[in-house]
């Protein structure tokens, strides 16, 4: 800072420095930024692995990803989980672009709202979609069919249920504690006037 104010005051050899400095330094900038790059090009091996998706329902091409992840990545262990409801069907949902119309047989059918754009695609993958616990079902069945049981592991409802459980709590507890406040300051201002 104190370069750059003498530079501008105009002193000529703290000009120079000034710019030498800027032009090192963007070099170094551009070498850093090559390595990181390379460095990137390039996988790592060993370790823990995370599948993500929605695996509705799953089908030989998760199963052959999957493989490579391993084979490629040298993996230790691999955790695969399925998305609840995936974030564009509820953001959708919350806008009410779609609808949930029947839940049977461990599936969910959706179709658009009255309040949709008519022509947009919002389901390219199809209208039905399998509970999560369908989908993991068929997850583990999946795997182990591959032989990749040893290797993949899928949720522990039992402990997702429970994070969720936590989380609604503390969303509640937050909400409740946001509205006695909003009373208080209205009780408060109320009383003032």
């Amino acid at each position: 800072m104190i370069i750059s104010a003498l530079a501008a005051i105009g002193y000529k050899e703290i000009q120079m420095i000034f710019i030498v400095l800027g032009l090192l330094l963007g070099i170094i900038g551009i070498f850093i930024s090559l390595i990181t790059d390379i460095w990137g090009l390039i996988p790592s091996k060993g370790g823990v692995g995370l599948f993500l998706g929605t695996f509705n329902p799953v089908h030989k091409s998760h199963i052959t990803i999957l493989k490579q992840f391993i084979n490629e990545r040298q993996l230790d262990k691999v955790y695969i989980h399925p998305t609840v409801i995936p974030k564009m069907h509820q953001y959708l949902l919350d806008k009410g672009m779609i609808e949930i119309v029947k839940e049977e047989a461990g599936k969910r059918y959706y179709e658009k709202s009255a309040s949709a754009d008519p022509l947009v695609n919002f389901f390219p993958t199809g209208k039905v979609f399998y509970e999560a616990e369908n989908r993991v079902y068929m997850l583990k069945t999946a795997i182990e069919e591959a032989g990749l049981a040893k290797k993949v592991k899928t949720p522990n409802w039992k402990l997702i249920c429970w994070v969720l459980f936590l989380t609604i709590c503390g969303i509640l507890v937050e909400n409740m504690m946001d509205f006695h406040h909003t009373i208080k300051i209205g009780q408060t201002r109320h009383r003032h006037c």
